[in-house]
């Protein structure tokens, strides 16, 4: 699936440090994944390859349970299911998130902007420090 989704996704979203600029394309967890662009453009050829892969191998893809996450308007993201061999193909609009939803992943229940409703956290990453 990685192969399937890096040769379309082609605009990782950038992180810039101190150390320099981490490109980042995705997080994946047995069956659940993340996808990062800094283009919405960039989010539909993702989620397109996802829907790719998943239709020939036959791995279904829940739409009610994906959403995408963007601070910039434009177009739906549409992912791409087979119902059945009679009925075809479907496409649906993903959920858009909003940066004060709440909305669960991968067992955490948090907005965008890492509030939970149990309390707030600080949403970091963690750079690793050189070899020495």
């Amino acid at each position: 699936m990685c192969a399937a989704i890096d040769q379309k996704a082609k605009q990782p979203y950038e992180y810039k440090t101190t150390q320099g600029t981490l490109k980042i394309t995705k997080t994946l967890y047995v069956d659940d994944g993340t996808y990062m662009s800094k283009t919405r453009k960039g989010a539909q050829k993702a989620i397109g390859a996802v829907s790719d892969f998943a239709i020939c191998t036959g791995t279904i893809v829940k739409p009610e349970k994906s959403f995408i996450y963007s601070t910039r308007k434009g177009e739906e993201i549409k992912v791409r299911t087979m119902e059945d061999k009679e009925s075809g193909y479907s496409h649906y609009a993903l959920k858009e998130i909003r940066r004060k939803d709440f909305f669960r992943h991968l067992g955490n229940i948090q907005t965008a902007e890492g509030r939970t409703s149990l309390l707030n956290v600080e949403m970091c990453m963690m750079e690793r420090r050189k070899r020495e």
